[in-house]
């Protein structure tokens, strides 16, 4: 059976924008950045994209992108510019506080019941930035399918990575278990680029390995025309390569970017005293 595909989902994913690099490299900090410009709406770490995207070569090429795109446009997009999916806590790195004016927003999006075309007209003049990390293992197909996406990566030293995946034990004992897809023995996303002689060499694998791997495997799946951030630039010197990211993918600014930045700069110093 064949999902008829609505034409405005593909149209809002083929002018969006794609956040990724390895996890640990700062795509948390700088979606959040990007997230505070204007007319943006944001997704953070869709957790049904990823299971979607180990399934692309099973599926039904159209079938595939229906799914796809009412997943993070229909539901994920639309939940948000309605007010339905904000993030309210105050703890969390993507309190929606800290990126945006509440007080204006709240009055937009809670001030009334959307219906579902008004919520798609919105849709249609916003746009969506997507922060997935392991999702850049799949950017060259995304491109392929989405020729008009943007794909921001930003680059952290993979030792630096490893370390900071060591520290947080991503891949020790029972924690390990979230890179699992059905299978059960490896994460969802090692068959299609490792293939079925390498099962056993991932159980083999020490923690180390394991994250060398995957940061590893994200690099290597992004493909050509792709805007590169470095952490350690991006760190340094906010401001001006924040500025030059914004001129690149046509975006302005919001009321609270400055404050971000300044935060960014100044937990930099503080870390570098």
């Amino acid at each position: 059976m064949a999902l008829k595909p609505e034409p405005w989902l593909a149209e809002v994913l083929n002018r969006s924008i794609l956040v990724t690099g390895a996890p640990r490299s700062g795509t948390t900090l700088l979606g959040n950045l990007l997230h505070s410009c204007e007319g943006v709406e944001y997704v953070f770490e869709p957790k049904t994209v990823l299971p979607l995207l180990a399934l692309m070569d099973s599926l039904d090429e159209a079938n595939w992108r229906v799914l796809f795109e009412t997943t993070l446009v229909a539901e994920a997009m639309m939940d948000r510019v309605a007010g339905r999916t904000m993030n309210f806590n105050t703890f969390d790195d993507t309190y929606f506080g800290r990126v945006k004016v509440m007080r204006d927003e709240k009055n937009a999006r809670l001030g009334h019941s959307w219906s579902a075309a008004e919520a798609q007209g919105v849709c249609a003049q916003r746009v969506l930035v997507w922060k997935s990390p392991e999702a850049g293992i799949w950017a060259k197909d995304l491109k392929r399918l989405y020729p008009g996406m943007r794909v921001v990566a930003i680059w952290r030293s993979q030792n630096e990575v490893v370390r900071s995946m060591m520290v947080k034990g991503w891949f020790a004992g029972s924690k390990e278990a979230r890179w699992f897809h059905q299978d059960g023995d490896m994460p969802f996303w090692w068959h299609r680029r490792r293939g079925e002689g390498w099962r056993k060499c991932w159980i083999d694998l020490d923690e180390r390995q394991k994250a060398a791997t995957l940061w590893s495997s994200v690099w290597g799946g992004l493909g050509e025309g792709i805007y590169v951030v470095l952490y350690s630039a991006l760190c340094g010197k906010p401001q001006e390569v924040f500025s030059s990211l914004c001129a690149f993918l046509g975006l302005a600014p919001g009321p609270m970017t400055p404050g971000l930045l300044s935060v960014v700069r100044r937990r930099f110093n503080d870390a570098t005293k």
